[in-house]
């Protein structure tokens, strides 16, 4: 990362911090995560992250800013959102839910909403990503439950 570069991120993060402060601590009291991402080619790049984003992502803050922002997806999950949304130029708004590969090696299931927005007149992203390992475990055991419940009245 150039010196330009870090001095942009830094700038931006400053920016950030100063007009969202309240902003970001709804957030993260609500267990979101907020990121601005750079759609300037070739890779998008977080340009911003929250506390609670990096505690999500599992990877110190510096590790997030100097890499690409699909690195942290599995294989799978990165193939399958490219082809989602090929034009990454003119990026959408969605919510999804896919797969993070944290620093550990493990694999977390998030759930990712995306806003287009403009940073600095050049195309971004806002992402709020929450952590569903939770409800997934939920879903697995309603599912088991539900299951023994046939068998016994079956």
């Amino acid at each position: 990362m150039s010196d330009r570069d870090a001095d942009q991120m830094t700038w931006e993060s400053e920016r950030i911090e100063a007009l969202g402060g309240a902003f970001l601590a709804a957030a993260s009291a609500a267990g979101i995560g907020v990121s601005l991402v750079s759609m300037q080619q070739p890779d998008p790049r977080v340009v911003y992250i929250s506390d609670k984003g990096v505690e999500i992502l599992g990877h110190p803050r510096e590790v997030i800013l100097s890499r690409s922002a699909t690195e942290f997806l599995t294989p799978q999950e990165k193939s399958t959102l490219q082809s989602q949304n090929p034009d990454r130029a003119h990026p959408r708004a969605r919510a999804f839910e896919t797969i993070v590969r944290r620093a550990d090696g493990s694999e977390l299931p998030v759930e990712v909403s995306l806003a287009p927005i403009k940073l600095d007149g050049r195309p971004g992203i806002i992402a709020f990503t929450r952590d569903i390992s939770e409800r997934r475990h939920a879903v697995v055991a309603l599912e088991r439950s539900e299951r023994r419940f046939r068998q016994l009245i079956e």
